[in-house]
């Protein structure tokens, strides 16, 4: 395709095998009323002759109308292509000036036109008549001439060689182009060709545009050459990537291939025997399964024992039926039957908090007389300090039971309840199977700590996954996500710890029984300083009860004039940062015995 010689108004120019007299278009465009012909994604820059399909109704009448009548119309780009039937206000401001030469009528009903574009226009508004007539869009244009660089320009002559050479390597390798790339590589004139580049490339609509608003055109032939540079780079990192792909298929069938041979002469040496699978089935014999789970795992082991071993999903694979192995399946502790004990164990543990004790004795007694009913809930409220979480391990020990505890403060994710789908490499069990699972048995005693500390977000609510979990009607068949199989959890008590009780939901409070922890009288600290507080600390200072001792008195002031508190934890700050001064003045004492004077 040749472009015009927009000097020689007598120069006839060849398009394949039409004929084009420039002397036959010269007429005067009507910048008053300018027929605009409106295309969807074509940007036409001044000097380009290109063909162009005529789809709507209303530009076949705007190209017959420029045909019969050898005026000029306006060619301009829609803003959005899927528009149908668009309006001056829904054009690009700027368009080109362009001379219908020919139009074909196609086999298939179709209509093509020959365009030659002349020069820029810039749309002021819409037209008050319309010379073309019918439903054709018309405006009010003014010409905008380009600034054109000047013959002996070495700047500019280099640049369109760049450029030139740029675009015939991009089109070397494309199917298709092969007119386009001839073109290029006989264009004689720069400006032209510059020009033509322009319209032809594939750059999206706006890119397009900002050239043709350049009206320098060397400025407008230094950023198609960065264009078509940014252009060539993204195909040579597409490249690179398919490259890449390829030799990593290529390696990854070259390993399939040789598995596949190593697996047949291990097969031929030793037989089919797989050490994994055959020590999964030795395990899971141990294992008193129920019959679903049982099922499911012998499907699961049949498909582990199809998948590659180098492959990520046997992984996946293989740690999802480690989980079903180290589950607690109808797996039970021996439940102390003696209430006097579990008395005893916590009135060792906790000193006061008489009503505290009567209440976790009667739910202590309930589950002793009948150890196959369902375990309450129990929620232990109070101020920080009062012994909520040893609490929890003093039940646990009472009763006998395992002891874990899973921490809840600050959890927003609902997947840290509820467990991780097996998606991914990654994935794994909820906390609250995997406390279970840690326990080593389907009856732990379970603490839930900080459950007013729950926060919720985008990832879920997990406050609204507790309420399956500490529901004894529906916990027998809890449904965690990883594990994909309904867990028994109604054996588990579950002891939860809270500050407060005016950031949990409504629906979580009925599914508890609550537990008031509202502190100790001065006579209670005291007994508990020198019960166990003062005991636990001289053992972790490696201190002799001779060594040191608190009276009552020196409890007392501590309390009342260092600490103001419902709980024992700043009490336990304070003796702790005074037997460390002791620790400190006894050994210097030791190291040097003249600068340490008796009192």
């Amino acid at each position: 395709m040749n472009n015009s010689d927009k000097d020689n108004n007598h120069k006839i120019i060849s398009l394949g095998q039409i004929d084009i007299d420039p002397s036959k278009f010269n007429a005067e465009p009507d910048l008053d009323a300018l027929p605009l012909l409106a295309t969807q994604n074509l940007v036409l820059f001044p000097g380009v002759t290109i063909p162009i399909s005529l789809v709507r109704i209303s530009s076949q009448f705007t190209a017959q109308y420029a045909l019969d009548s050898k005026n000029p119309i306006g060619i301009v780009c829609q803003r959005n292509p899927e528009d149908d039937a668009p309006t001056i206000e829904s054009l690009y401001d700027y368009g080109t000036i362009a001379d219908v030469i020919k139009i074909f009528d196609l086999p298939d009903g179709g209509h093509t036109a020959i365009i030659r574009a002349r020069d820029k226009f810039h749309i002021l508004d819409s037209a008050e008549n319309n010379t073309a007539g019918g439903n054709a869009l018309a405006a009010k244009v003014e010409i905008v001439k380009d600034v054109k660089p000047r013959r002996n320009d070495k700047d500019f002559v280099a640049v369109v060689q760049a450029i030139k050479n740029l675009t015939l390597r991009l089109l070397k390798d494309m199917d298709g182009m092969q007119e386009f790339f001839l073109n290029v590589q006989n264009f004689p004139d720069p400006i032209g060709l510059v020009n033509m580049i322009c319209t032809q490339s594939p750059f999206p609509t706006d890119q397009k545009m900002a050239l043709l608003l350049e009206d320098n055109v060397k400025e407008r032939a230094k950023e198609l050459l960065a264009q078509l540079t940014r252009q060539e780079q993204m195909l040579l990192v597409a490249e690179e990537i398919q490259s890449s792909a390829r030799q990593s298929f290529d390696q990854q069938q070259r390993h399939a291939f040789l598995q596949q041979q190593m697996e047949a002469i291990r097969q031929e040496l030793y037989g089919d025997n797989d050490d994994d699978l055959t020590a999964f089935r030795r395990k899971a014999d141990e294992i008193d399964f129920p019959a679903n789970v049982a099922a499911v795992f012998d499907k699961e082991l049949d498909k582990l024992g199809r998948l590659n071993p180098q492959s990520p999903d046997y992984s996946v694979q293989y740690s999802y039926i480690e989980t079903l192995l180290e589950l607690p399946w109808n797996k039970y502790s021996d439940l102390n039957t003696d209430l006097n004990l579990a008395k005893d164990i916590l009135d060792a543990d906790h000193y006061g908090l008489p009503k505290v004790k009567e209440r976790i004795l009667e739910q202590i007694a309930v589950l002793l007389n009948n150890p196959e009913g369902k375990a309450p809930i129990l929620c232990l409220v109070g101020p920080p300090g009062v012994g909520k979480t040893s609490l929890g391990q003093s039940v646990a020990r009472s009763l006998g039971r395992k002891y874990q505890r899973v921490s809840l403060g600050g959890l927003h994710d609902e997947a840290e309840i509820r467990g991780h789908r097996r998606t991914y490499i990654g994935a794994m069990p909820g906390r609250i199977i995997d406390a279970v699972k840690r326990a080593g048995t389907s009856n732990p005693v379970l603490l839930l700590d900080e459950i007013d500390k729950i926060g919720s977000d985008f990832k879920g609510d997990p406050s609204a996954a507790l309420l399956e979990v500490l529901d004894p009607e529906q916990n027998c068949r809890f449904h965690d996500n990883y594990v994909d199989i309904d867990y028994d959890l109604s054996k588990v008590l579950f002891i939860a710890t809270a500050n407060t009780l005016t950031t949990l939901s409504q629906p979580l409070l009925d599914r508890m029984e609550i537990i008031d922890l509202s502190g100790y009288l001065l006579e209670e600290k005291i007994e508990i300083a020198n019960r166990h507080i003062i005991p636990r600390l001289l053992k972790e200072f490696k201190l002799k009860k001779s060594q040191l001792s608190f009276t009552p008195e020196a409890i007392a002031h501590i309390i009342e004039n260092y600490t103001s508190e419902s709980g024992v934890r700043q009490l336990e700050k304070q003796i702790s940062k005074i037997i460390r001064k002791i620790v400190l003045a006894l050994m210097l004492k030791e190291k040097y015995p003249h600068k340490i004077q008796p009192k």
